[in-house]
């Protein structure tokens, strides 16, 4: 086998220098893309799963909310002693009511 001189050993060592180095700056690059990839997909999925979430609503104003036991209980035998009941407007509005029929005013 031929034997190497001294200008083709210093070439061939600057060959493999530079193949080092190309290899570890692909390794680099790829590990730098994966990196990248998840943090990207992460970032997507987050933002897609807040993008799914209802926003809180307020009610509207002429909703009134019921907090008590007593006024639950006035407001059903109120709805109980009404007759008639309209849509207008998307509101509903009490047409006729009477009195119940043990005397009370229900309310």
């Amino acid at each position: 086998m031929r034997e190497l001189n001294d200008l083709q050993k210093r070439a061939l060592e600057r060959g493999l220098d530079a193949f080092d180095v190309a290899q570890r700056a692909r390794r680099n690059r790829r590990a730098v893309t994966r990196v990248l990839m998840v943090a990207l997909t992460l970032g997507a999925g987050i933002t897609i799963s807040r993008g799914f979430r209802a926003p809180a609503r307020r009610l509207p104003e002429y909703v009134q909310v019921i907090s008590e036991d007593s006024q639950l209980a006035a407001e059903l035998s109120l709805a109980n002693a009404c007759e008639r009941f309209e849509r207008t407007e998307g509101r509903l509005v009490v047409v006729e009511c009477s009195l119940p029929r043990d005397g009370s005013p229900g309310w």
